[in-house]
């Protein structure tokens, strides 16, 4: 399969593919290894549990105390993993009412044998062997730094952020690069960053949060071989949302498909966002 590699750039800040290959291809987690994006480094692993084994845990409270440790923990069934992101934030509440600092609950250290959950197809590189940090990951929406393209955009909310995708959508498609909106299985999606804030999550099992989740103008943005690019918490809100009855698969969830595999799509937001001046997130 034939590759686009983004060396070099227009008078928009926008790298000109330079070897145009075919578009409509699929990756798998395997074969991307040796796909090399220019910001972040050339695939070397794409399951975590290749890079620190976990640890198995038989009830929810040793898997918040694993996961504090910074370990990987795994549980047995899915109505284990939503119990526990259910009750994330009230365990967190009660632990810091004691004087504890349980800090953030990173739950792409958690995994279900036999599925690619929360973050067992995460992307490692050889620049980010443990996994792609949240704060290296593209942000098509955010607070836009001052004087920046994306500062002269309307805000969607009170803090101030502003949405660069349609933005994107627009120059990839200049480039011969398709979009499609379909509505899919939140389970069949991967995880390309390799850190997932608890908190951010649980929020989405609340009654406010669930009303997000399905509100049903809402999109994320993924790459054709299914790994989520932007919209990663609202996606493992989904997840969460699926694993109620033990089971994944009938959670849907509204994407659009970049005609790009992962890391061709990581160079092509990252470029993006710096050009509109987005200010990087953090975990």
């Amino acid at each position: 399969m034939g590759t686009r590699t983004y060396s070099r750039r227009g008078v928009d800040g926008f790298r000109r593919p330079t070897a145009l290959g075919i578009r409509s291809g699929r990756y798998t987690g395997n074969t991307a290894i040796g796909s090399t994006s220019q910001r972040l480094g050339t695939g070397v692993r794409w399951n975590p549990l290749e890079r620190k084994p976990a640890v198995k845990v038989s009830n929810i409270e040793d898997a918040y105390d694993e996961i504090r440790k910074g370990n990987y923990v795994t549980l047995d069934t899915g109505q284990q993993v939503h119990t526990m992101i259910k009750d994330l934030n009230d365990y967190v509440a009660a632990r810091e009412a004691q004087g504890d600092n349980v800090g953030n609950l990173d739950l792409c250290r958690v995994s279900i044998p036999g599925t690619n959950l929360f973050c067992g197809s995460s992307v490692a590189t050889d620049r980010h062997p443990e996994g792609i940090p949240r704060q290296e990951m593209p942000q098509l929406s955010g607070i836009p730094l001052p004087g920046s393209r994306a500062s002269e955009l309307k805000a969607f909310d009170n803090e101030g952020n502003v949405d660069i995708a349609g933005a994107l959508m627009e120059r990839l498609a200049e480039q011969g690069i398709k979009t499609t909106e379909k509505t899919v299985s939140a389970s069949s999606l991967k995880a390309s960053q390799h850190q997932l804030k608890g908190k951010t999550v649980s929020f989405f099992l609340t009654p406010r949060g669930q009303k997000i989740l399905d509100d049903p103008t809402a999109v994320i943005y993924v790459s054709n071989d299914g790994y989520v690019i932007d919209g990663h918490h609202r996606w493992a809100g989904k997840i969460a949302q699926d694993l109620a009855n033990g089971r994944t698969g009938d959670a849907k969830i509204k994407v659009r498909v970049i005609d790009m595999p992962i890391m061709e799509v990581l160079d092509a937001a990252l470029d993006h966002a710096e050009y509109m001046g987005i200010r990087p997130n953090t975990v």
